[in-house]
């Protein structure tokens, strides 16, 4: 008999074991689930809500209108863009404010500089459609160029109507505006816009919006969907 009971006893042992097991191994998908939940969370907290969140891609307008909350934060974004490539703030400010981490773009060229360009996708931003690259000469230098677009998600169909104020552009000067002939590109004829910053001689503003939402007759773009900053001294 004993042999026998020590025969159950083992695997009784080797039951309760594994189902203890099971239960952890639950427990520990559980918590993996819970972490995964969390950072979905912790990704959409903050996101600006738009009118289009649920639409389908086919039903969403050609011209998207802002929000207010969302128009306040693309002029918090360009602010922050000014500031950098002014020089009156650095990226370690803009990130922990604004922009997030960034990435930095390593060329394959071995020759080439490293960390002198750097990126931010649409998960650094509160709004779809948000991409940032900036770029400087070398590491000790300061970021001479930005390229800030700005799309909804049926891009090139659909683009913002943003409805910027004029003081948006209050520290640049309009140099020219042209309705440019392209094809072949996401946007065709584009209306062009070409700033000079008003004290920083070197710094120019190239901005690009649909002919349905400004116009070459404007005084400033009231929306866009492609910034590009540079400054040509450094």
């Amino acid at each position: 008999m004993k042999p026998l009971l020590l025969r159950v006893s083992f695997f009784a042992s080797i039951i309760l074991f594994t189902g203890c097991n099971d239960k952890l191994e639950k427990r520990h998908q559980i918590a993996s689930d819970d972490k995964k939940k969390l950072g979905n969370i912790m990704r959409v907290q903050g996101t600006i809500a738009s009118n289009y969140d649920d639409s389908e891609i086919r039903d969403m307008p050609a011209v998207a209108q802002l929000n207010e909350e969302q128009r306040i934060y693309i002029l918090e974004l360009l602010s922050a863009i000014f500031r950098l490539l002014e020089g009156t703030s650095d990226l370690q400010s803009e990130e922990n404010t604004i922009f997030g981490e960034g990435k930095f773009y390593w060329p394959k060229d071995p020759e080439k500089p490293i960390k002198t360009e750097r990126y931010y996708t649409h998960e650094n931003f509160r709004m779809r459609g948000i991409s940032l690259w900036i770029e400087r000469k070398n590491v000790g230098s300061n970021w001479k160029k930005a390229s800030l677009t700005v799309i909804p998600r049926n891009f090139p169909h659909g683009v913002y109507d943003m409805s910027l104020p004029a003081s948006t552009f209050l520290e640049f000067e309009l140099i020219k505006t042209v309705h440019e002939k392209r094809k072949d590109e996401s946007i065709d004829n584009p209306v062009v816009f070409y700033f000079s910053h008003r004290k920083i001689r070197d710094m120019r503003l190239k901005i690009e919006a649909r002919s349905d939402v400004v116009s070459v007759e404007e005084p400033y773009p009231r929306s866009f969907h492609h910034i590009q900053i540079t400054r040509s001294s450094l």
